[in-house]
């Protein structure tokens, strides 16, 4: 059995009130431009349970019920409408006013052309309430010893029995000697700054052109962390020496049927940590996150009649935000893109493939390449082979697509001339900016087997098929010389 829990749920009942005032309104000043101004002014009120049946945050400097020799155990739950605690799960948040603003201006009187541009203030609405620890009751099986051996078994995961709801009653002892979470009571609503500006235009009737840009920044989005971890300096200390298993000092102190109070012994690194008799802390819902927005947006409109449309849209977008911690020791949220070392972001370091390579498309590439040419285009600073193959002085380079010894003064073109070839087609076959250039022809040496058609097809490309001209009864007639 590598793990085993059970869980009594709890079953609140939750109440919140938003009111909610505002004020809008357009103002046409000229001809040419209009104003729209507003304001809005949000409120949510922290929820409540109807019989105080949630948390209100975590005293972290109280001093714990439980305390062991060597240890100054401090923190533990707090529960709304609890020790002069309020009912609602976070302070209130009065101050959400929200400005609007936007204009339509015409360019220009005699064209259709209007510049549009807003901004404005909005509030996200929550959902969150303090939580339920306390009222709900997960029991976790201890499946193994320090030393990784098996403790408890499938036929009995829970010989203590299942731990049961204490509500808030227990105060600072909830929840001590296994994990808590928490929300932060001084949470602050999420909100968000959108604003835009852009141009239509409009050519001709029933056709619109339109280019905006469109942007946003969230603020106080929230995020969550742990507060029970070990120090930079405590992690230096290595694993040998964090992994020590050592006597509990939670043993016979805290409850039997908790991860801290089950067994007899504990590594050390359980006991070097803020709140040693928790085996973990986090809070939620802290007001530290970011988010930043920015778009071009492009769109045509067309309508035509009968009620028919053609709407054709482009965006060029880019979010970056900071919603989360990278370790737990961080101070700072993790930056989206990740900052490198030396303070650039990650994003402008990408790694360089070839310019000049194409993709490794593996056996497919392989097999077209032996048929059509190299897949990969050579570099002649890189690679020697792939060094330019200047004709011998004596010879000169053939930069048109013909043969000259095929060439009449007064004939038909050579078919050579009318050949048209795709890059990369052919694998002889070099380029010089747009106009394919063939090889220099190399003269073989005669095999005393060899045909002459065959021989006169090896001094040209023999993967071209050329046709050569010869008069007969005072009319041109064409023979293939490709020796396939």
């Amino acid at each position: 059995m590598s793990s085993a829990s059970a869980t009594l749920n709890a079953t609140p009942y939750l109440t919140w009130r938003y009111p909610v005032l505002y004020f809008q309104d357009d103002w046409q000043l000229s001809r040419r431009l209009t104003l729209n101004l507003g304001l809005r002014w949000d409120y949510e009120s922290p929820p409540v349970e109807r019989f105080d049946r949630q948390n209100r945050g975590f005293d972290f400097t109280a001093r714990s019920p439980y305390q062991v020799p060597g240890f100054d155990l401090r923190g533990g739950l707090l529960f709304a409408g609890a020790g002069g605690l309020a009912r609602g799960a976070f302070d209130a948040d009065g101050n959400n006013w929200q400005p609007r603003f936007g204009l339509a201006y015409k360019m220009i009187e005699s064209q259709p052309l209007v510049f549009r541009a807003g901004f404005g203030r909005y509030f996200l609405p929550t959902t969150e309430f303090g939580g339920t620890t306390g009222f709900a009751q997960t029991t976790s099986a201890q499946t193994s010893t320090p030393d990784f051996l098996p403790f408890h078994v499938l036929s009995n995961p829970f010989p203590s029995g299942l731990l049961q709801p204490p509500g808030a009653g227990r105060g600072l002892s909830t929840q001590v000697g296994d994990g808590v979470g928490f929300n932060d009571p001084r949470r602050d609503i999420p909100n968000v700054w959108q604003y835009s500006a852009g141009f239509q235009y409009e050519p001709r009737s029933s056709l619109l052109l339109e280019a905006s840009y469109v942007g946003s920044q969230t603020k106080q989005i929230q995020v969550g962390k742990a507060q029970n971890f070990l120090t930079k300096e405590q992690l230096a200390l290595g694993t040998p020496y964090l992994s020590t298993v050592v006597p509990n000092p939670f043993f016979g102190v805290l409850p039997a049927n908790t991860s801290r109070g089950a067994q007899r012994t504990i590594q050390r690194r359980s006991l070097l940590t803020q709140f040693p008799h928790f085996t973990g802390v986090t809070m939620n819902n802290q007001s530290l996150g970011e988010s930043c927005y920015n778009s071009l947006q492009l769109k045509v409109e067309r309508r035509f009649r009968d009620g028919l449309s053609v709407l054709v849209s482009y965006t060029v977008s880019k979010t970056m935000e900071s919603t989360a911690y990278l370790n737990s020791q961080d101070a700072e949220l993790a930056r989206d893109p990740v900052r490198r070392p030396d303070g650039l972001p990650r994003l402008l370091h990408p790694r360089q493939p070839e310019a000049d390579q194409w993709p490794d498309l593996g056996p497919l590439v392989q097999h077209l390449s032996r048929h059509l040419g190299s897949a990969t285009r050579r570099h002649p600073a890189r690679d020697p082979a792939a060094q330019p193959q200047h004709p011998p002085p004596h010879r000169p380079a053939i930069r048109r697509h013909t043969d000259p010894r095929l060439r009449h003064p007064r004939g038909p073109p050579s078919p050579v001339q009318a050949l048209r070839v795709q890059p990369g087609q052919y694998p002889g076959l070099r380029l010089s900016g747009h106009r394919p250039q063939l090889p220099p022809v190399r003269r073989r040496a005669r095999h005393p087997n060899q045909p002459p058609a065959q021989r006169r097809a090896g001094l040209a490309l023999r993967v071209l098929t050329l046709k050569t001209a010869r008069a007969s009864a005072g009319r041109r007639t064409w023979r293939s010389l490709d020796p396939s």
